[in-house]
């Protein structure tokens, strides 16, 4: 089952290298895993807004994801 943040309903991640996160059928957020998780990494995920790489890396699969919904309803990226 997806999981949802706010109107964008992802993928189930697994550890897969993309998850990408939908709106009514269209693609709007993608999130690459650029590294394996250890105890003291970070920047492990970078999130694209419709094509566009968010500034910042983030070290959690739901942060990531919470920072593409908010990019995405706040039609800014951030």
């Amino acid at each position: 089952m997806p999981k949802k943040f706010g109107s964008v309903s992802f993928s189930i991640h697994g550890h897969k290298a993309e998850s990408v996160g939908l709106i009514g059928g269209e693609e709007v957020v993608r999130i690459r895993k650029n590294k394996t998780h250890t105890h003291t990494n970070s920047g492990i995920y970078t999130v694209f807004v419709r094509g566009v790489e968010l500034p910042k890396t983030y070290r959690g699969i739901d942060e990531a994801r919470l920072a593409g919904q908010l990019a995405v309803e706040d039609n800014r990226q951030t």
